[in-house]
Formats: structure tokens, C-alpha cells, sequence
């Protein structure tokens, strides 16, 4: 019998980095461990899964533009060569199922332009984008593959994103797939022992920075020790601390955050358990595996409402919940009450609970099933 085959067109495909390519490097391993042939097709690669092969197209990188369609056509060329369904996190013209790990591109330059610090920039941002080629053609082709006719299948991680896909793009309700990601549990699990008693350590993982809500998180930690709070914040994700270093000392709690740059995903479990809560305020984030992950180690996530995530916790239970993301005042509020220990306890108990029912396992099956494998 003949195997399954898929091709996956994802740009980069860096398991390293976590987030949506962590999340597509364990689907694709996981599919070819149950015996279907993937072939990923991408722009830049590296750490191959046992079963999968990464094929990379060698296009020319200026103009990033003509890059970008040159990457897309030649990958659709060999994903229709392969015969099997072609798997993309961004809509192409050519794909027969897309996952929108990053949301509508609409939203996402959007949320970028509120995130951004400078006045001067923000007024300016709309100008930029019209003035970005490679922006305009990812945005019409958005548009084209979307809205068109015939539409490859789709998949979202949240309700919300299904809202905003249908409100958008005219797409029926029953026609987008809603699928949280999953985790796995052997690698994110909870530990024997809680953190540290007497200091509040809380963790911020993610990248760009100013997207995920760094400032907000720096912000809520200086009133959190003005208060009398014993607080420190780790901050992990490869971006460019200096900006944020300057906010901090400036805030007064520049000795108390840390930056140790990007760690390797196989660290992110032990950070996770011996801290008192993940700290997330994020602008945007179609669902962030971050968040699964510090649930299913048993560490309560603190986030904001354009997170997907936000759809299954249940704020005061295994999180908390900002409507805005750039509230420090509340998001300090909130994690104040984890300095009771017991509070503190059971919020862990409930987040590994909440964990513990996203396994990796059954995401991959529930994919599986969608793209017809």
C-alpha cells in the first residue's frame, strides 16, 4: 500500500524557535512516525524530524518581494508534484488546507502598529505598509486566496479568528475548522515541588518583544515591588533587550529583569515550573502555544483577551485575563494574589489540570482527519 503524502510550504523551518514553527515541526514528526511521507518546503531550514524531509528553495532574497513569489511558485510546483495535500500556514494560491498559525496579516500589522512605542512611528505605520511591497502582495494574496473561489480548506485555533475570518473575508461559519493546538506532555508536564516561596518569579517567553507586551509586564513588576512585593522577571525570547532595560531601570527595577537572550525549547520546562505565573499581554496571538505550555507544566498564565488562549481560561482559575493589554495597574493586581501561597497552589493545580487536556496526540489526529490522511 501506497503511503500518505503531505507537503507543508512553511517560509522557515526552525523547531528552535517555538511558537508556530515548534508547533508544525511536532505535527509534521508526529504524521511521519504514523507513517505519512512529509516533505516540508521552505525558504530556510534546519533540524529535520526523523521521516521528514525539508527541501529547501534556493530563490534570490532582494527584492523580497519577487522572493516571496518566487519561493511560492516553486514550492507549489513540487507540492502539486507530489500528489498528496499541500499544507500551508499562510494562504497561497495553491495550498489545499491552510492553518492561519498567525492570524489574518490585517490584524497582525495592525496589533504591530499599536504595540510600537514611538508616537512618530505609529502615525507613520500605515504609510509604511502601503509604501512595502512585499506587505501589499502578502495582503492581496491574502485577499485572492481567501475570499476566492475555490477555497482551500481551513483551520484556525480559535473561535474568535473563525469570527474574524467569516466577518472579513465572507467565508461560511461551518467552512473554518477551529482547533486549539496541543501539546507535548511528556516534554511539558508539572513538577513535584512549587517555586520558591517568599519572591514572586514570573516569566515572560516570546518574541518581538513590544507585540508580546514586554512593557506592560515590566511596567506591572515596578508596581508590584512599590507595593511591597518580592518580584523578579525572566525574560526569554531572541529580540533586542536594550530598550527594555533602559524602561526598567527607569522604572526602578532594572536589578530584577533578566535577559538571557533565546533558550532552547528543551530548557522552557524547568522555567515554567519555577515560576508563579507566565506573564503574556500580548497584542496579538491567534492562540499561543507558550501559553499551553506553562499550562501544562502547571504554571498559571497571565494574558490578554486577543490571545486565543484566552477562549479556556478562566481568569482567577488558571490565569488571568486583561481587556487591554497594556494595563499594568490590573495585570499587577493580578498577579499580587499568587503571593498567597495557597492562591498560589491551587491556580497551579487548575493550569496543569486545564494542560493536561491539550495533548499533542490528539491535535495531530484531529489534523490527521482534516487533511484526509
Amino acid at each position: 500500500m501506497e503511503r500518505a503524502r503531505l507537503a507543508v510550504v512553511a517560509a522557515r523551518w526552525d523547531p528552535s524557535r517555538g511558537g508556530e514553527e515548534a508547533l508544525l515541526s511536532d505535527l509534521a514528526g508526529a504524521l511521519a512516525r504514523d507513517g505519512v511521507a512529509v516533505t516540508v518546503l521552505c525558504r530556510e531550514g534546519s533540524d529535520a524530524r526523523p521521516g521528514v524531509a525539508v527541501e529547501l528553495m534556493r530563490v534570490p532574497a532582494w527584492p523580497r518581494v519577487r522572493a516571496e513569489r518566487l519561493f511560492r511558485r516553486e514550492a507549489s510546483r513540487r507540492a502539486l508534484a507530489s500528489g498528496g495535500p499541500l499544507l500551508a500556514t499562510r494562504p497561497v494560491p495553491s495550498a489545499t488546507h491552510v492553518q492561519l498559525h498567525a492570524g489574518l496579516l490585517a490584524d497582525a500589522f495592525a496589533a504591530e502598529r499599536e504595540a510600537t512605542p514611538s508616537p512618530l512611528r505609529r502615525a507613520l505605520f500605515p504609510l509604511g505598509n502601503r509604501l512595502n511591497p512585499r506587505r501589499r502582495f502578502l495582503l492581496a494574496e491574502e485577499r485572492t486566496v481567501l475570499s476566492g473561489s475555490p477555497r482551500p480548506r481551513l483551520m484556525v485555533w480559535s473561535a474568535a479568528l473563525r469570527d474574524r475570518v467569516v466577518s472579513v473575508h465572507g467565508v461560511p461559519a461551518p467552512e473554518v475548522a477551529v482547533l486549539p493546538p496541543g501539546v507535548d506532555l511528556a516534554l511539558f508536564s508539572p513538577g513535584e515541588e512549587p517555586p520558591p516561596a517568599g519572591r514572586l518569579d514570573l516569566l515572560f517567553a516570546g518574541r518581538p518583544f513590544a507585540l508580546k507586551g514586554l512593557a506592560t509586564a515590566i511596567e506591572a513588576l515596578a508596581r508590584l515591588v512599590a507595593s511591597g512585593t518580592e518580584a523578579r522577571l525572566l525574560v526569554a525570547g531572541g529580540d533586542a533587550p536594550g530598550p527594555y532595560e533602559r524602561l526598567a531601570r527607569r522604572l526602578g527595577v532594572g536589578g530584577r529583569v533578566e535577559f538571557p537572550g533565546r533558550l532552547p525549547r528543551a530548557e522552557m520546562p524547568a522555567l515554567y515550573r519555577r515560576c508563579h505565573a507566565l506573564v503574556h499581554p500580548t497584542f496579538h496571538d491567534p492562540f499561543s502555544l507558550v501559553a499551553l505550555e506553562a499550562l501544562a507544566c502547571g504554571c498559571p498564565v497571565a494574558t490578554s483577551r486577543r490571545n486565543g488562549a484566552a477562549e479556556v481560561i478562566a481568569g482567577g482559575r488558571e490565569g488571568f485575563i486583561l481587556d487591554d493589554p497594556r494595563d499594568a495597574a490590573a495585570l499587577c493586581a493580578s498577579l499580587s494574589s499568587l503571593a498567597d501561597p495557597g492562591r498560589s497552589a491551587a491556580m497551579r493545580q487548575a493550569a496543569a489540570a486545564l494542560g493536561a487536556r491539550f495533548p499533542l496526540t490528539a491535535f495531530v489526529r484531529e489534523v490527521r482527519a482534516w487533511l484526509g490522511l
